[in-house]
């Protein structure tokens, strides 16, 4: 089970870090004297509450509410290319995780060269705990006039235990998805805070798990202008159930009497396909493979009835670690849909 993930991170990170990727990040010389903190900024925020109305249809939205109020975020340019510039940021997540370290949110920043607005994307990552793929993915979309938000979900790089594997998934359950969709409804309002970025075209684009958290985040909030779905889907339960990438958690669960029907209703508050129509259909593109099995086709499709049988759907010939083939055009396409 763990090689399986370590040769998809492997393979996945040789691929695009040889074919699509620019230099590896680097530190300023502010991050590299000890001591010296990046600068802070403030955000006021409005709230994000479920209305009186929106919880008649949809009752378990406030799980994921944020008070109004401001929140401080540090930001510090890290590397820079022709046509980009790379800032590292971090901002307080609005869920109190029982672990410590997971509750800073750790981002990277990729702007555009130029006075803007330009539209933006949140980008999440895929499950393994390194990122190759969607910085590769920011950098790209970057340097075509599109500025990308890459936050690390909760428990993946610096939010990860020092004592925890990085080679598996370290934790998936109810608590961490609300974190994770809370988190990037605060990225939304990051992005919202930012001059050069055109407020009206904020979107998402997800990878792997990024685009099984994607849908969900894009429901609960409701006001991305695109979502990009890159392998992903709905019934979360399923999902875990039935994935040789969560097979471990599957033989946890059976040992503890757990049933995928059971699974089933403790997922229901974060699963997508209960908050897909608050997605515009148009908004949408799907990017699949006809032979995944770790995002099984059946939970994809699942989500692309629940989100209104987006038109923009797209089946590549392959197995999910074949997206790694087809990353030129996953990339020109994405690119073309974010800029509609």
């Amino acid at each position: 089970m763990r090689l399986k993930i370590i040769l998809a991170a492997a393979m996945l990170a040789f691929v695009v870090s040889g074919c699509v990727t620019g230099a590896p990040e680097t530190k300023s010389p502010a991050e590299q004297k000890a001591g010296v903190s990046p600068p802070t900024y403030t955000v006021t925020a409005p709230a994000l509450i479920a209305s009186k109305k929106e919880l008649e249809r949809f009752p378990n939205l406030a799980l994921f509410d944020i008070p109004a109020g401001g929140f401080e975020y540090t930001s510090e340019e890290i590397s820079g290319a022709s046509k980009h510039v790379v800032r590292r940021i971090t901002y307080p997540s609005p869920f109190e995780s029982p672990v410590a370290c997971n509750n800073t949110v750790y981002a990277e920043y990729y702007e555009p060269v130029g006075k803007g607005p330009f539209p933006a994307v949140i980008v999440l990552h895929h499950i393994t705990n390194e990122f190759n793929a969607t910085r590769s993915m920011c950098r790209e979309l970057a340097n075509n006039g599109i500025a990308a938000l890459m936050p690390m979900m909760p428990y993946y790089g610096e939010r990860r235990p020092a004592d925890a594997d990085d080679r598996v998934p370290y934790r998936i359950d109810v608590p961490t998805m609300r974190q994770a969709v809370m988190d990037i409804r605060r990225a939304h309002q990051l992005l919202e805070s930012f001059p050069a970025i055109d407020r009206s075209r904020i979107g998402l684009v997800g990878l792997s798990l990024g685009a099984i958290i994607g849908p969900l985040a894009a429901g609960v909030d409701g006001k991305f202008n695109r979502c990009v779905f890159i392998m992903g889907g709905g019934h979360i339960a399923d999902i875990i159930w039935c994935s040789p990438l969560t097979e471990d958690t599957r033989k946890e669960l059976e040992t503890g009497g757990v049933t995928l029907e059971s699974l089933r209703a403790a997922f229901k508050p974060v699963e997508s396909t209960e908050y897909a129509t608050r997605i515009e259909t148009s908004s949408v593109m799907m990017l699949n493979m006809k032979s995944d099995k770790w995002v099984p086709t059946e939970a994809t499709e699942a989500l692309w009835l629940a989100l209104g049988k987006p038109e923009n759907i797209h089946w590549y010939s392959g197995s999910h670690l074949s997206i790694i083939f087809r990353w030129p055009d996953v990339m020109d396409r994405t690119i073309a849909f974010i800029r509609q």
